[in-house]
């Protein structure tokens, strides 16, 4: 992917306006949506800690969401490419070639 550029647009509205602003803490909701074009709106608000919506997205499970989202797709690509037979899942464990191990035995060793 080298020399090609990667352009990402979202749109964050808050929604939690009451009708008095942020005159007071307790005189709104933490409520947002995210949107981009072409996609779903994803409600999001506070965690509930902080006065948030529980049964909307808070931030930090938008991004552990998007991390978690990265992981399995880069993880693929990279252990795809470096050696054929890794196969990645959440689920199962991968095992490494024992010549990626530290101290492992040499090829063909009887060393356990």
């Amino acid at each position: 992917m080298a020399g090609k550029q990667h352009t990402y647009s979202v749109k964050v509205v808050w929604t939690g306006n009451t009708g008095s602003g942020t005159s007071s803490a307790r005189g709104y909701t933490r409520d947002y949506d995210i949107m981009a074009p072409g996609k779903l709106t994803i409600e999001g608000s506070s965690d509930p800690s902080f006065r948030g919506d529980p049964t909307r997205w808070n931030p930090e499970e938008l991004l552990l969401a998007s991390l978690s989202a990265c992981q399995p797709v880069t993880n693929s690509g990279f252990w795809g490419s470096v050696h054929k037979q890794a196969s990645l899942s959440r689920h199962t464990k991968t095992r490494l070639p024992a010549k990626w191990k530290k101290n492992a035995p040499a090829p063909g060793s009887s060393r356990p």
